[in-house]
């Protein structure tokens, strides 16, 4: 750092009446100095008269600076030693990106944020053969580090999850890329049963038509938005993707795969339906709509996979039946007004462009929705649980027929299938306490 003596001019009188200082740095990035701003200079320095002490003060600073220099290069090459950190998460977030469409970008999170924060800064393992020697080590580490959300004590048992997993996935690619020999798979822990669902989780249809009304005095589309999300199970992010070209009238399909659903439908009792959506895939930004005209056309809606899917294709379609009355004169009349839209050619000439819930995002409705619960003096609950309300109904309507929850719901595994008989063995508990005149517990 160095200091550059001014003459101090008085504004009124133009005369010199003392001296001033102006500090400069180099920088090694820009390879040029730079300004130092008055905010970074202690007011006794910036003030002083003494030249002597001014001086001293920028040798101490630019010692300061050159010891931290000189210890970041140290780390830097340290790290570097075996591998090139920074090259391999690169290299494996684009080989990550295609495999994982919904996904890369939280496994690339939890790499950099706890895998290599553990191993690289508090064990100092560089080399990448030792790191199966901390495996338990790492999974106490993440049962006892703050999460980034400084409200949260610990991280939840699904981060955790999530950072084994990221760790998993970046020792699988080392292995096939030749930077390791090995392929050995830390454990995931084992969800507590904090993690299931619960009756808590449910809304009862009083709570629905409340929510709905209050939210009905706030901003139409999100009241629409959380009743459809209600009474179809849909994930938020899939919901605000519907579109002219995901609504039907009618029974669900004829002469494919869709027709199949009906008949296990109806074989439950359940094929006496409105109309049906088609979901194949969800907006891919959290703005809905492309404003990067980098990206693509602006004001397009980019689209992703469904989740746990890696393209967009019709064998992964979902097709859910409207089975409320109510829900499809929403979906109708919205469909209606868009499809009018449509014809002036508003956002082109594609269907998926007319989104049936237009100019919402996911933190506009979320903002709507803490109004309204407010408003009520309830709780706020994440909008995933509408989806655990209509599933805990649908999968008990249908003996939780995996054929039907890969199809509508979107659930092809037993583990998340079996969370909704849990919660209903829950209902069916309480229910018997109240024939019984029991207290809940």
């Amino acid at each position: 750092m160095k200091a550059i003596k001014l003459d101090k001019i008085d504004r009124k009188t133009k005369r010199v009446i003392g001296i001033r200082w102006a500090f400069t740095s180099y920088n090694p990035h820009s390879q040029r100095s730079e300004k130092v701003p008055k905010s970074s200079i202690p007011s006794h320095i910036w003030n002083c008269q003494n030249e002597e002490v001014v001086i001293e003060w920028c040798k101490s600073e630019s010692a300061k600076i050159n010891s931290i220099t000189a210890r970041i290069e140290r780390r830097l090459n340290w790290e570097k030693e075996f591998y090139d950190f920074n090259e391999l998460v690169e290299k494996f977030t684009d080989y990550q990106r295609p495999r994982a469409p919904n996904s890369w970008e939280n496994d690339v999170h939890y790499l950099k944020t706890y895998v290599l924060n553990f191993f690289l800064s508090e064990k100092r393992l560089n080399n990448i053969y030792e790191w199966k020697n901390s495996f338990e080590e790492f999974k106490i580490w993440l049962g006892q580090v703050q999460p980034l959300k400084a409200k949260l004590k610990n991280l939840s048992i699904n981060s955790q999850n999530r950072a084994i997993d990221a760790l998993n996935k970046f020792l699988k690619y080392l292995s096939k890329i030749g930077k390791l020999d090995w392929q050995v798979r830390m454990e995931r822990n084992r969800e507590s049963e904090d993690t299931s669902i619960t009756l808590k989780d449910l809304y009862n249809d009083d709570e629905i038509n409340n929510v709905h009304f209050a939210l009905l005095n706030i901003d139409e589309r999100s009241a629409n938005l959380f009743y459809v999300l209600s009474k179809t199970g849909l994930r938020l992010n899939e919901a605000l993707g519907l579109s002219l070209k995901s609504t039907l009238p009618g029974k669900i399909g004829s002469g494919d795969v869709s027709n199949h659903t009906h008949e296990i439908l109806r074989g439950y009792g359940l094929g006496e339906y409105n109309g049906y959506l088609i979901v194949d895939s969800q907006p891919a930004f959290d703005c809905i709509r492309n404003n990067d005209e980098r990206l693509g056309p602006v004001g397009k809606v980019i689209r992703k996979p469904l989740k746990q899917r890696k393209k967009i294709h019709i064998k992964w379609n979902r097709y859910i039946p409207l089975f409320d009355q109510k829900a499809w004169e929403i979906i109708r009349s919205i469909h209606n007004v868009q499809f009018k839209l449509k014809e002036t050619n508003c956002h082109g000439t594609e269907s998926e462009d007319y989104l049936l819930f237009d100019g919402l995002t996911r933190s506009s409705f979320y903002g709507h929705l803490k109004k309204a619960c407010g408003k009520l003096g309830i709780e706020f609950r994440h909008p995933h649980c509408l989806r655990h309300t209509f599933l805990t109904w649908f999968y008990g309507k249908t003996s939780d027929d995996r054929v039907l929850a890969e199809r509508v719901a979107g659930h092809s595994t037993p583990r998340m299938i079996n969370r909704y008989s849990h919660v209903r063995e829950q209902m069916g508990e309480e229910q018997e306490r109240q024939r019984r005149g029991i207290a809940p517990l």
